[in-house]
């Protein structure tokens, strides 16, 4: 759940933050850095495909094929959802399950 702060809260909540862990500055960093190289690649990506179009009624031939998908914009972020795949991907990567 968030709380709406103002701007000097904010900044002192950051430094309470820091004082406590003096590092999380740094690591909050390298974490935006690496979401932002995950957030490029992924844009490149969804840049260089192309749309797939079903035909009705008939199958392939060839199984193993590729199959490309393209995500449909939200006007509104659904933030509990992108926690939760977020979450998921990180314990992909680390080989635990959720």
């Amino acid at each position: 759940m968030t709380k709406a702060v103002s701007d000097d809260e904010a900044i002192a909540l950051r430094k309470d933050a820091t004082t406590q862990e003096p590092s999380l500055p740094q690591h909050a960093g390298r974490a935006f850095a690496q979401l932002e190289t995950v957030m490029s690649a992924a844009l490149a990506r969804t840049h260089d495909s192309s749309p797939v179009t079903a035909q009705p009624g008939r199958r392939g031939k060839r199984r193993g094929g590729t199959i490309r998908v393209r995500a449909q914009a939200r006007p509104e972020i659904d933030y509990e959802r992108l926690a939760r795949a977020l979450l998921e991907s990180a314990m992909y990567e680390i080989g635990s399950t959720p």
